[in-house]
This record gives structure tokens, sequence and C-alpha cells, in this order.
């Protein structure tokens, strides 16, 4: 039924490479330039409170207009990052053993003024591949936060102390949660939702991003 659905779309809305724009398979995530390209990342990493943290790729020039075409709800991208992650999720053999999925959550008022949370959009495709349910509902982010981009570590990991919340605890108690976001750069914010996860009961949480910058 997926493949048909992105088939008729496909007859629609061509499906084209989020990193370069040329048309591609209508199951394809990138043309086979780009995707000779990527830079897989091969291992598993430390983010606390985490049982698992994995990425498809390191986060370089031959992906980064991708991930702009992302967060302007480009197209074909979220399909191929949730694509990439999906396969992650299987080589790693978690998908069994998950209760739902979850995306980093956006401050309300973020979301509203962007028109959408591209990491939902992932993690909707994610859901349509594996057969993993996704839950946007069980943790929320609570207030606004300076962007991380501008911030050292340390900045980060304070200016994000408590800025998620979980609604309902007995949703979380027991399950085992995939995590998933497009970038992950110090994994601060990854670190802090796996945290307050976990303070809520979770089993076990896995962290998936699509790119992780090159650790320092």
């Amino acid at each position: 039924m997926y493949k048909t659905l992105r088939f008729i779309l496909d007859l629609i809305y061509p499906s084209r490479c989020p990193a370069c724009g040329d048309f591609i398979g209508y199951m394809d995530g990138f043309c086979k330039e780009c995707e000779s390209k990527i830079n897989m990342y091969e291992k598993d990493y430390k983010i606390k409170y985490s049982d698992l943290s994995v990425s498809v790729c390191f986060y370089d020039e031959n992906i980064s207009t991708a991930v702009y075409t992302l967060k302007d709800k480009g197209g074909n991208a979220p399909y191929a990052f949730g694509l990439g992650i999906s396969k992650l999720i299987e080589s790693y053999k978690i998908s069994k053993v998950t209760d739902f999925i979850i995306a980093v959550p956006m401050y309300k008022k973020d979301k509203l003024k962007r028109g959408f949370n591209q990491t939902e959009l992932m993690v909707k495709e994610v859901s349509k591949i594996t057969g993993i349910p996704y839950n946007f509902d069980a943790i929320f982010k609570n207030r606004e936060t300076r962007h991380q981009k501008t911030l050292s570590r340390e900045e980060r990991i304070v200016n994000l102390r408590n800025a998620f919340s979980v609604k309902n605890p007995e949703v979380i108690s027991g399950k085992s949660i995939i995590v998933i976001d497009d970038l992950c750069t110090t994994g601060s914010t990854l670190s802090e939702i796996s945290r307050i996860l976990k303070e809520n009961g979770a089993k076990n949480v896995f962290c998936c991003t699509y790119c992780r910058t090159s650790p320092r």
C-alpha cells in the first residue's frame, strides 16, 4: 500500500533528489551520484542517558543541502531521511523491541511560525516503512530556548535543562522508545530528552539521527 501511494504521488509530484534536485525513482531517497557521496557513520556513539545512539552519516557539504531542503519542507527529503533511518534501525535490530517513536519536539510558538516540525515528517515516514507506531504527544517542549548553534557545549546543556516535559508518565513507563532528529551536534538535546524519558520510567531510549557533525 505504501509503495502504491508513493507511485500515485509520484505521478502528480515527481520525486526529486533532495541534495541536487534531479528526478529520481519514486522509492529512491537520493540520486545515485549524491548517494555515493554520502559519508556514512559506521559506528554507534555515547549520548548520556541513552541506551544506543546512532546516525546514518556525517554532516558535511554532501548532505547539507538536503538538510536545508528538509527544514524547508522540501519534497522528497522527509522520505529520503526516513528511509535512511529505517535502514539504520533495522541494522541495529531495535525495531522489534521498540514500543513507539517520538520526534524531537519544537516549542509550540516556533512550530506555528514554521508551520511544521520537519522531524515529525521524518518520523511519519519511518513509521510507514518500519511499522513502528509514533507518538507526538508523549513529550513536549515547555519553553522557548536560545538557538543551539550559537552556544558552547556547556551553554547548550544549561539552555536545555528542564526544557522538555512528559504529559502522561504512564505512557512512558516501561516502554522502549526511539527518539529521532535530523542532526546531532553535541548531543545535548538528545541527552536531555533521554534524561526526561528515563526519569519517567522509560525502559530503553534509542537515539537515531540522520547525520552527525564530526566529533571534536
